[in-house]
């Protein structure tokens, strides 16, 4: 021992706790509750102080704690990080009887206090519980505690109140006892208004268990507090019964016409009883007639429709006792058995559509020149070539105003072929094989016009050149419409005209005039239309007295057998394919 310390051969930390829990000159003397937890060591369980009493070592408990060693402490009772005394979750006393048990103050419960009713407040040093306006409720499934508020007050601590605080029936109320308070906010019943719910448009009455404002005809204005009635018959003021509101046959009960024997209506203005008349199964119109509801008719709704009976069990009964048959049934009671259209049927007539749709424009297209060249090129051919085989001297020889003094339109307007079309006779225009009468001077196709003999200027014949031979004027050629021949096949044959050297310039245009387009063959228009304007020729050097040669005709090429007009042979084909295709679906339709 050095020191009064006793040397042990333990470590310095067991010194440590000797010295501090053990006292006297050997070390034997110490305190109850003495333990070591978590490396620390606690002398009076840890809940006091150990002094030196009357010689020996005693526990002085703190006040949460009981016994010798100040084992018995109350719930929730310690020292905090400040070294205060915190007893019952500071809201109680601990008291020690067998065990430390707490005593909670008011508005706090379970065993250590720790719980309360929300609302707690304190008013004149009164502790109220759910602000003082409710009871504190336990739950029975756990320490838990709830508000039950009272009358007019709402909210987790009855702290919300509603306008209108009245008191009835010895109860206080709130938004006036017409609704209910929720979270501070009325939530009004019918047909009442204001801050404070007081007010209501007149009117106000129950009507099947309802409330319903201005008699129940009308609506109500909330700013005005006006009612809107519905019917001038009303009221105005609150939409109620007026002396001439049921009119001579009916009386107000209850804001509600009564109407007398025979008369019905909102107002008793309808001449009938629709329990009486009407059979209780309709309504009675203005007109004192019955309308009945669905499956009844008659005068009166007597008549009911049935399906089996009326409809023959094949359709339904609809408004006036009709029937609506199902599919493949017919009649006034469906007793008929409808045809019924068969898918070949269907399709030989959809067929039958497209086929005629096909010659139509077949027809149509056939029309166009250019078709027509397509259709049938070999007879278009034929009168390009008939045209090319012309001598050239027929055109050469007349003269160059003929093509500038015939109208512009004339060769134009003119098309290329028409295939079995016919010139006119009097403007050469060439026309459709369809049509009787020309389409640009209306003459008629088969008219003949006598051709006008052109006149041809001679001068004076030079010394020592002998006469020609007179040559005879071309014959005008009848165009038939059965060819589509235009006159420049019939000038194969024509003899170029004498151009004397003597004819100037000058001399032509008093020619010009009398020559029509009429007088010109088709196809000298057509060469001398498309040709550019002629440049006076010089004077031909003369002959020898000797007979001119005449020019050489070319030969003229074999005309090929003429095709079938392409109408004909388009209807025909269509037809053939008509006829097939209708044996075809009657064939499968047979089967």
């Amino acid at each position: 021992m050095v020191d009064n310390v006793c040397e042990c051969n333990f470590g310095l930390s067991f010194f440590i706790f000797v010295i501090l829990s053990y006292y006297g000159d050997t070390c034997s003397d110490s305190c109850e509750g003495l333990k070591i937890e978590d490396g620390e060591v606690y002398e009076c369980s840890g809940y006091g102080d150990c002094e030196l009493t009357n010689g020996a070592y005693v526990c002085k408990c703190d006040s949460y704690a009981f016994g010798s060693d100040c084992s018995a402490v109350c719930p929730e009772s310690y020292r905090d990080d400040n070294d205060t005394i915190i007893i019952c979750s500071g809201h109680g006393t601990c008291s020690y009887t067998d065990t430390a048990t707490c005593t909670c103050n008011p508005g706090y419960y379970t065993s250590d206090c720790s719980v309360s009713c929300p609302g707690l407040i304190t008013e004149s040093g009164k502790v109220l519980e759910c602000s003082g306006h409710g009871q504190c409720i336990k739950e029975d499934d756990a320490e838990n505690y709830y508000c039950e508020c009272d009358a007019s007050y709402s909210g987790e601590d009855c702290s919300l109140s509603c306008p209108g605080q009245i008191e009835k029936d010895g109860i206080w109320v709130s938004c006036s006892g017409n609704g209910e308070c929720d979270e501070g906010t009325c939530v009004c019943d019918p047909g009442f208004y204001g801050t404070a719910f007081d007010q209501h448009c007149p009117g106000l009455i129950t009507l099947d268990g309802n409330v319903v404002e201005c008699n129940g005809h009308g609506t109500c204005d909330p700013s005005s507090l006006t009612c809107s009635c519905a019917n001038d018959r009303w009221d105005p003021t609150d939409c109620g019964c007026s002396a001439t509101t049921c009119g001579e046959h009916g009386s107000c009960q209850n804001q509600t016409c009564v109407c007398d024997e025979k008369f019905s209506g909102e107002f008793c203005e309808f001449n009938c009883d629709y329990m009486k008349d009407c059979s209780g199964k309709g309504l009675c119109n203005q007109a004192g007639k019955c309308d009945c509801v669905f499956n009844f008719y008659g005068e009166h709704c007597e008549k009911q429709c049935s399906d089996s009976d009326d409809c023959s069990d094949q359709g339904v009964c609809i408004e006036n006792g009709k029937c609506l048959c199902f599919s493949g049934f017919a009649g006034e009671h469906c007793e008929k058995t409808a045809p019924r259209v068969s898918s070949s049927l269907i399709l030989s007539a959809v067929l039958a559509l497209l086929l005629a749709l096909q010659v139509y424009l077949w027809r149509r297209q056939s029309k166009t020149p250019r078709f027509a060249e397509k259709l049938n090129p070999t007879k278009a051919a034929q009168v390009e070539m008939t045209s090319s085989a012309m001598p050239s001297s027929t055109n050469s020889a007349m003269p160059s105003t003929t093509s500038s003094a015939m109208p512009s339109t004339t060769s134009s307007a003119m098309p290329s072929t028409i295939v079995g079309g016919w010139a006119c006779p009097a403007c050469t225009k060439i026309n459709p094989p369809s049509v009787s009468r020309c389409v640009v001077c209306s003459t008629p196709r088969n008219k003949t016009i006598p051709a006008k003999p052109k006149r041809v200027r001679r001068t004076a014949r030079p010394a020592g050149k002998p006469e020609e031979p007179k040559k005879e004027p071309a014959r005008e050629h009848k165009q038939t419409g059965e060819t589509g021949e235009t006159q420049s096949q019939a000038s194969k044959g024509r003899e170029p005209l004498s151009e004397t050297p003597s004819e100037t310039p000058s001399e032509t245009p008093s020619e010009t005039p009398s020559e029509t387009p009429s007088e010109t063959p088709a196809g000298a228009s057509e060469s001398t239309g498309s040709a550019a304007p002629a440049v006076p020729a010089a004077p031909a050097v003369p002959a020898a007295p000797s007979k001119p040669a005449e020019p050489t005709e070319p030969a003229k090429p074999a005309e090929p057998a003429e095709p079938a007009e392409p109408t004909e042979s388009v209807e025909s084909a269509a037809s053939e394919i008509f006829a097939d295709a209708n044996l075809r679906i009657f064939l499968s339709s047979s089967k």
